[in-house]
């Protein structure tokens, strides 16, 4: 059951299952403004607890900002919530808005694995993610500290980490190097590292090209919000999207050619 009521900030604690950390200064002061003018369009999603106060499940950064706006009361939805639930939700909030970075993102995966015994198809389910993507996320947590720091700030993509965590691990760091200071792109990076690891056993060096495959399956549903297969044929292939109401087809066409429908 959910319910729609109107509470004091004050009255909210904020979520201690949250996986977002990383709370850009600017953007916060840009919503915060917009909430001054308009008012929290969107709830936030809370549970209520025993001593009568609310926990925050979903929602922080319009939390943080109506702070910042001087709201003294916010709209929420109250829904039933186990500590399970709460992280799940927040981890789904955040992926679907792709606020959180590819960091964070492998980190909520880790903790959502361990805290409840979750498998990684598991783990996936839970959040609307393949075994892949969310197989393909930990192993960012793998890399070196500085290489995982690049990709928080936002100076490495998460296509170009991928690349370096399918390196032998004394090569990483080097290899982050080049790429960085060459300003290489995705794909310079794909193509360099299939070099780099050339004189590796054929069994290895094949793992690169599925790693590429899904790399870009996991863009498209980050992008999409939505289930996406991809089959690699050498070179060639389909992509499969999967959309499960005629609304959720009529979003991801409007997605893909970025435009209403008649315009």
């Amino acid at each position: 059951m959910s319910e729609l009521r109107s509470v004091t900030l004050a009255s909210i604690d904020t979520n201690p299952w949250q996986p977002r950390h990383d709370f850009a200064v600017e953007e916060l002061a840009g919503l915060a403004a917009s909430i001054k003018e308009h008012g929290i369009l969107q709830p936030l999603v809370v549970t209520e607890l025993p001593s009568g106060r609310y926990q925050l499940i979903a929602g922080e950064r319009r939390f943080r900002a109506a702070k910042q706006a001087g709201l003294s009361k916010v709209f929420v939805i109250v829904r039933e919530a186990n500590n399970q639930q709460r992280l799940e939700l927040a981890l789904v909030e955040n992926l679907q808005r792709q606020d959180l970075n590819p960091i964070e993102r492998a980190l909520a995966y880790q903790r959502l694995m361990q805290e409840f015994q979750l498998t990684q198809v598991q783990a996936g389910e839970r959040v609307g993610k393949t075994r892949s993507a969310v197989a393909n996320a930990l192993r960012l947590l793998d890399l070196p500290a500085k290489i995982q720091e690049a990709v928080r700030q936002g100076v490495l993509t998460e296509g170009h980490a991928k690349v370096i965590a399918g390196l032998p691990t004394t090569q990483q760091m080097s290899f982050f190097e080049r790429v960085m200071a060459g300003n290489l792109s995705v794909r310079e990076t794909e193509r360099i590292g299939r070099k780099v690891k050339a004189g590796r056993p054929a069994a290895q060096a094949s793992v690169n090209e599925d790693e590429i495959i899904d790399h870009y399956r996991g863009l498209l549903e980050g992008e999409l919000a939505t289930k996406v297969e991809i089959n690699d044929k050498a070179g060639s292939g389909e992509v499969t999207i999967h959309f499960y109401s005629e609304e959720e087809l009529q979003r991801v066409v409007r997605k893909i050619l970025g435009k209403e429908e008649g315009e």
